[in-house]
């Protein structure tokens, strides 16, 4: 799989048009159709920039095989999340802990969509004053 193959991978399991993956990374829309066309040259500081902004592990995109994965960067052993999960007392709860390694699992994009969604949760209970939510 070349470069030009993983970078239409990446937008594609992103569910992005190269417009809004080029909004992305800071792009035009022009530059990712020639990134993601075969035989175009991809330059040493595209390669950070996909693999810095997209969280995407950089051995794996200049060297990985031709797998259907795609590997993010931050990627952790389920161990560290079950340590996080006991650190918050919660080590006990399974569907907890299976929560937390579930979302260590996840893209970056759909943690962003699970962390948006919680933080409007938050900030609608905090602006109602009701701290039952808390307790």
């Amino acid at each position: 799989m070349t470069l030009n193959d993983k970078i239409k991978k990446i937008r594609k399991h992103m569910n992005l048009s190269q417009t809004e993956f080029a909004n992305k990374l800071g792009m035009s829309q022009r530059n990712i159709s020639y990134l993601e066309a075969e035989g175009s040259t991809i330059t040493e500081q595209n390669i950070k920039l996909i693999c810095s902004v997209l969280n995407i592990d950089e051995d794996w995109f200049r060297n990985g095989e031709d797998t259907n994965e795609i590997v993010f960067a931050d990627e952790f052993e389920e161990d560290e999340y079950t340590k996080y999960a006991a650190e918050l007392g919660m080590g006990e709860n399974e569907s907890f802990k299976r929560a937390v390694i579930e979302y260590g699992k996840l893209d970056p994009v759909s943690r962003k969509v699970i962390d948006n969604f919680f933080t409007n949760i938050f900030d609608k209970k905090r602006s109602s004053n009701d701290n039952s939510f808390c307790s």
